[in-house]
C-alpha cells in the first residue's frame, strides 16, 4: 500500500523518477529534459504538517519506490502527478495511487483535485475518466478536474 514519505525519503522518490523510461518522464513532466530537472523538482517539495506538498510512494524491495503520486496544494485545489515504473503498470497501482492521493488531498484541506497531461497519455486519461473527472482538451493538452465531494458521493473514493 502506498504511504506518505518523510523528507529523508525524498531521495528514493528522486531515484524512482530518474528510473522512469524517457517516454514516461516526458508524459509525467510534459517535457523532454526531465533528467536534469528532476533533482530541482524534488528539492522544491515541502513535506510535513501544514505544508503544501505530500508524496505517497509504493515501495517494493530495498527501499525502491515503484509508483508514486505527488500532491501539491494551492489554496483548496490539489494537483496530482503520477508515476509508475514500467514493470508495475497495468496492475491497478495508478488507481490505488489515485485513491490514496484523493484521501491525502482531502486531509490537506483540498476541495477539488486537478491533473494535467497530454491527450495521448492513455493511462492518465483513462484514470481521469474512471473517476468521473471533467476533462478539458486543447491541442495536445488535457486538464482534468473534480470536486472531492463528487468522488466520495459516487463511492469512487472508498
Amino acid at each position: 500500500m502506498p504511504r506518505k514519505l518523510i523528507k529523508e525519503e525524498l531521495r528514493f522518490f528522486q531515484d524512482h523518477l530518474l528510473r522512469l523510461d524517457q517516454e514516461a518522464k516526458r508524459l509525467r513532466f510534459k517535457n523532454g529534459a526531465a533528467d536534469r530537472l528532476i533533482p530541482d523538482y524534488v528539492k522544491r517539495i515541502h513535506l510535513g504538517h501544514g505544508k503544501e506538498d505530500e508524496v505517497l510512494g509504493k515501495f517494493h524491495v530495498d527501499s525502491k519506490i515503484v509508483g508514486a503520486v505527488h500532491i501539491g496544494i494551492v489554496r483548496d485545489i490539489a494537483e496530482l502527478g503520477f508515476s509508475v515504473e514500467e514493470e508495475f503498470r497495468g496492475k491497478g497501482l495508478g488507481r490505488v495511487l489515485f485513491h490514496r492521493g484523493a484521501e491525502a488531498a482531502k486531509d490537506m484541506g483540498a476541495k477539488q483535485i486537478y491533473t494535467d497531461c497530454f491527450v495521448f497519455n492513455k493511462a492518465m486519461m483513462g484514470l481521469a475518466r474512471s473517476f468521473g473527472m471533467d476533462i478539458e482538451k486543447e491541442g495536445t493538452d488535457a486538464e482534468a478536474v473534480i470536486h472531492l465531494s463528487k468522488i466520495y458521493s459516487q463511492g469512487k473514493g472508498d
